[in-house]
């Protein structure tokens, strides 16, 4: 009983830390973050999702142990489960989505919008010596609000650190909007030229409160 119990727990575990949710990434960052356990690692130039590591074993084990444990009784649980586990893993995104909109429906403020940097960029160009940002934004509006205020942050150009000033943009109410938007830098560059930078991080300011939102890659 108790070998049953490791093993589905691991494959549990194994489903929750590599699922990708609505906005993005790793359901795995957000749950190594909330309880305090750093989700990345660093080695040289590279960056791992170690939520997504220890999730990828804990699947192996999870599925190898349970399939061993109950294929006296089914013989075809291997492949059931394999089948079951993809299944999961492409309808988790929708289903996320859908939670967090019916849980959020009649809120207000700074959690009632999300920002994903899946499908956002930026392109960049100078013109009369600032930098102009052209963006398509991915904004996640569960609740009541209809404007918020957003600004890309983190842009380097050049060797330069830009400010981007912030724009106040109108947002459907229980609704996702790829929305464009264009900035212009706060200071002065002394470069030209043309960029794109897709992934963008941004800020995100409501009601004297702000969230910074960035890609955990």
């Amino acid at each position: 009983m108790k070998a049953k119990m490791l093993c589905v727990t691991a494959l549990i575990l194994g489903l929750l830390f590599i699922s990708v949710h609505h906005l993005g990434y790793p359901l795995g960052y957000d749950l190594f973050t909330g309880v305090g356990i750093p989700p990345l690692i660093t080695a040289g130039n590279t960056t791992y999702h170690l939520s997504t590591i220890i999730g990828s074993l804990l699947l192996i084990i999870g599925v190898y142990g349970t399939a061993r444990l109950f294929e006296a009784r089914y013989p075809k649980i291997m492949s059931r489960l394999i089948i079951g586990c993809i299944a999961y893993i492409l309808v988790f995104p929708w289903v996320s989505g859908q939670i967090v909109s019916l849980v959020k429906y009649n809120t207000s403020g700074i959690s009632s919008v999300a920002y994903s940097t899946k499908d956002s960029e930026c392109r960049f160009q100078t013109i009369e010596s600032r930098l102009v940002a052209d963006c398509m934004l991915n904004i996640y509006n569960y609740g009541n609000e209809h404007q918020i205020t957003i600004r890309p942050v983190d842009i380097g150009f050049g060797r330069e650190h830009v400010t981007l000033e912030p724009k106040e943009i109108t947002v459907e109410p229980h609704r996702r909007s790829l929305v464009p938007v264009r900035f212009q830098s706060v200071n002065l560059v002394d470069v030209e030229g043309r960029g794109m930078k897709k992934h963008p991080a941004v800020e995100i300011g409501l009601h004297d409160h702000w969230k910074v939102y960035r890609y955990p890659g």
